[in-house]
C-alpha cells in the first residue's frame, strides 16, 4: 500500500482565540488557553494583545479616529503583519497633492 504526501497550502498567520496555553515571544507573558493571540505557523509562535509588543512584530496601523477636523491618528491592531515599505499606505490626497505640485 502506497501513501502519497498530500500538500497543502501554508496557513497563513492571523488572530486567534488560542487552544492550548502559550507564551508570548515579545515579552514572555504566559498566555492562557482562550486568549486571543497573533498565531504566526511559521515559525510557530504567539504574539499577544499588549499594543507594545504587537507593534514590537508589525501587527499594527494607523487609523483616523474622530471628527474629520479635530481627530487624530491611533494605532490599532491590524488584521495581518505589516511589513515597513512594502504595505505602506499613502494617503489619496498626498498623491493628488503630489502630482498638482509637479504640473504647477
Amino acid at each position: 500500500m502506497s501513501y502519497r504526501r498530500r500538500s497543502y497550502a501554508p496557513r497563513p498567520a492571523r488572530w486567534i482565540d488560542l487552544k492550548y496555553a502559550g507564551r508570548c515571544h515579545i515579552c514572555g507573558r504566559e498566555l492562557r488557553a482562550g486568549t486571543r493571540a497573533f498565531y504566526d505557523p511559521a515559525d510557530k509562535s504567539v504574539t499577544c494583545t499588549d499594543m507594545a509588543c504587537a507593534e514590537t512584530a508589525g501587527l499594527t496601523r494607523q487609523e483616523w479616529h474622530g471628527s474629520p477636523v479635530s481627530g487624530r491618528y491611533v494605532r490599532v491592531l491590524s488584521e495581518r503583519r505589516l511589513h515597513p515599505g512594502r504595505d505602506l499606505i499613502r494617503d489619496p490626497g498626498e498623491d493628488a497633492a503630489d502630482r498638482w505640485n509637479e504640473t504647477h
